[in-house]
């Protein structure tokens, strides 16, 4: 009996540990799609506006120019550049909303998959936890679904 329950507190210990080293996935994945999103946002809304207000006559563009060139711009733009903008402006922000979008998606599936995967490891851990009548068979039972869980999500183990 002292056996079952030695290596029922050495599988428990295994459990434990992966599933610090899973929540600390999860969490990086979650950090990650987060800082990711704000740039893809940020820089490609900052793109947009910029080119928005070259199209729209460019008087805050004037601004910036005198500022980084010291001198002030001699003449307006032409129209088909102020036109250009314009579609620059809209491509920018479609490909932002797209590219955030698809970045957003990309991300929640791994922090998913690595919440599964802790999901696993806490069922695992709550078997080996609650039990007044724990045998063997639960013991080889349990130490298999974790073989399961280890070759299914290596990425967390490494």
């Amino acid at each position: 009996m002292a056996e079952l329950e030695e290596g029922r507190e050495t599988v428990r210990n295994v459990v434990d540990e992966h599933l610090i080293r899973v929540n600390a996935a999860a969490r990086r994945y979650r950090k990650l799609n987060t800082v990711l999103l704000l740039i893809a946002v940020i820089f490609g809304g900052m793109g947009s506006l910029f080119a928005g207000v070259v199209a729209a006559g460019g008087g805050p563009a004037k601004g910036v120019t005198k500022a980084v060139t010291g001198t002030e711009p001699k003449t307006e733009l032409p129209e088909a550049w102020r036109k250009m903008c314009l579609w620059i402006a809209v491509l920018t922000g479609i490909g932002t909303v797209s590219a955030g979008t698809n970045g957003q998606l990309k991300s929640a599936q791994q922090q998913s998959r690595a919440m599964t995967c802790a999901g696993l490891l806490d069922s695992l851990k709550l078997e080996l936890l609650v039990g007044a009548h724990f045998t063997e068979e639960d013991l080889n039972r349990i130490r298999e679904n974790l073989s399961k869980v280890l070759r299914e999500y290596p990425e967390y183990f490494r």
